[in-house]
């Protein structure tokens, strides 16, 4: 392990690229290149490259038929069940704020023996296990307080501060002190439910 703090946090996809097998980023890293960003518009997981770094347009490339997306596909599945497995065996911690089924205020641990049944959103920091949906998604090195797993199982340790599940709605006390970051999260989930239909626009 490297000189970083057991108690710095990282966003999901740089928790990706920095805790999981060098080889198998470089890999999909390796893959990404081969496509233009007009081909990997069409790819439907997510992407570690940039833009910039994707191979240029030319003229006589549309020669060569539809892009063809299977090995990013099959080198994404590899990189991912690494950092499931790393996830498992508590090389990382992950915690949200979790939204569904019920809307909390503070961050709840994300079990590694949930990894399997995880599903990562990488670019909204979102992680989705069956029913519950947690945002504001961060990994750390250092393990989370061992009581504060019985709150994934919607048990609420006495004299726990600010753990409650609080409904749907958020009071003007428990806004002013969320974290910036969850708030922006929050808001994100409220506009998706909204443009989905599940709350009413009006």
């Amino acid at each position: 392990m490297s000189t970083e703090s057991l108690a710095s946090k990282l966003p999901l996809a740089e928790a990706l690229v920095a805790w999981s097998d060098p080889a198998l980023v470089d890999a999909v890293r390796t893959h990404e290149r081969q496509f233009t960003p007009y081909e990997m518009a069409g790819f439907l997981g997510a992407r570690l490259c940039a833009d910039a770094e994707l191979t240029t347009p030319s003229s006589t490339r549309w020669k060569m038929g539809p892009p063809d997306h299977t090995l990013l596909y099959a080198a994404w599945d590899a990189l991912e069940r690494d950092f499931r497995r790393r996830m498992t065996q508590g090389e990382f911690y992950l915690s949200g704020v979790q939204t569904e089924p019920e809307l909390t205020v503070a961050p709840r641990p994300i079990p590694g023996a949930w990894a399997a049944d995880c599903r990562f959103n990488y670019e909204k920091d979102v992680v989705e296990v069956h029913s519950l949906h947690f945002c504001a998604v961060q990994a750390s090195r250092q393990s989370p307080d061992p009581a504060l797993y019985s709150l994934a199982t919607g048990e609420v340790p006495t004299g726990s501060c600010n753990a409650q599940p609080v409904g749907h709605r958020l009071t003007a006390d428990q806004v002013v002190h969320l974290d910036p970051d969850v708030v922006v999260a929050l808001l994100e989930q409220h506009a998706e439910h909204v443009r989905t239909g599940l709350i009413p626009s009006g």
